[in-house]
């Protein structure tokens, strides 16, 4: 039987939607890859978006998370949406970092991200696993296949 994976992304409102929304594509298809049944909230952008996420995390049936850092994020959004899961449901917490563009090293600031969030996890005592890369990375393919 497939892991069933619910996929929890995170974005900021600043940044391109059309970045967040190719990332996210990208990141669907590597877990897709590594034989997941996968289930996804909406992303996570504005407090608006808690709402919706949480009822997807409340109604469906997984094994794991995995929290997706697609750029710079409001930690207390992120917190809003996991609270009820971080201390009973195994987290991969997975940090997009710097992208190519037209020849140019870019970033939309997860790893920063990941830094904070990553803190207030431990604090709080939810178990998770960090991996840091963007889609295209090979690392992130078996690291995630590890986990699930």
């Amino acid at each position: 039987m497939k892991p069933r994976a619910m996929l929890v992304p995170f974005g900021y409102p600043d940044y391109p939607r059309e970045l967040l929304d190719r990332f996210l594509e990208q990141s669907k298809e590597v877990l897709l890859a590594n034989d997941l049944n996968l289930l996804s909230t909406p992303p996570v952008i504005v407090g608006e978006d808690v709402i919706h996420a949480r009822r997807h995390l409340r109604e469906a049936d997984y094994d794991f998370l995995v929290v997706l850092l697609l750029s710079w994020v409001e930690a207390p959004l992120l917190i809003a949406t996991l609270e009820d899961h971080l201390t009973t449901c195994p987290i991969l917490l997975w940090s997009h970092t710097t992208f190519e563009e037209e020849g140019e090293q870019l970033t939309l600031g997860p790893l920063p991200a990941a830094g904070v969030v990553r803190q207030t996890l431990e604090e709080m005592g939810a178990h998770f696993q960090f991996i840091y890369g963007q889609p295209d990375d090979p690392e992130v393919f078996s690291k995630a296949r590890a986990f699930a």
